[in-house]
């Protein structure tokens, strides 16, 4: 038993570092990309925190200050990543199933059409896609996740126990996510 235990723990320490190797090739390969983007970001929102401009460095602020020349900060870009995320706000995304063959049933694709506009409905898919385009479009990339939850809280069987549903959710943060540097696809579907 102890034999079994230690093997375990071994393959899990194994497993581990193969993990954090991963991740480290992974921040390595994003990490200037991921400088820029957020460098779009504090553009995009023109103030931060302190009420500083984020158009200006901190040395440009200074300079200017000490020559006694105004930083002004005009926001004339917002608009436009305004206008494209309502423009995608206004599209209506969804999946969409449709029979493509001679051996396709419709009535199969129609059911299975049904499934997907209950997931999304029941998640509020709409926001998640929002969310991830909105950052898309200000800094890149942007990002949801689709995953799986137990259906039942407290199961009395063992369906109800084994029973899950998928569900749509936002990332709120684009930059918790680290794509797959061996990916090869540009949707990253191989990740």
């Amino acid at each position: 038993m102890a034999d079994a235990e230690k093997g375990t723990q071994k393959e899990d320490e194994q497993d581990v570092q193969e993990m954090m190797s991963t991740w480290e090739a992974a921040v390595t390969a994003e990490s200037a990309y991921r400088e820029l983007a957020l460098e779009d970001l504090r553009f995009d929102a023109a103030f931060d925190a302190n009420g500083q401009s984020t158009h200006w460095t901190a040395d440009e602020l200074k300079e200017r200050t000490d020559d006694g020349v105004p930083s002004l900060t005009l926001d004339h870009f917002s608009q436009f990543p305004r206008q494209v995320v309502n423009d995608f706000r206004q599209m209506k995304m969804g999946g969409q199933i449709n029979p493509v063959d001679s051996g396709a049933d419709p009535l199969t694709a129609e059911v299975l059409q049904g499934i997907i506009r209950s997931i999304e409905q029941n998640s509020h898919a709409s926001v998640a896609h929002e969310t991830a385009y909105e950052y898309a479009v200000k800094c890149g990339f942007g990002f949801e996740r689709v995953r799986t939850k137990f259906t039942y809280e407290n199961p009395r069987n063992k369906e109800e126990f084994t029973a899950q549903h998928i569900e749509l959710d936002l990332v709120k943060n684009p930059f918790t996510v680290y794509g797959d540097p061996m990916g090869e696809k540009p949707d990253g579907s191989d990740w």
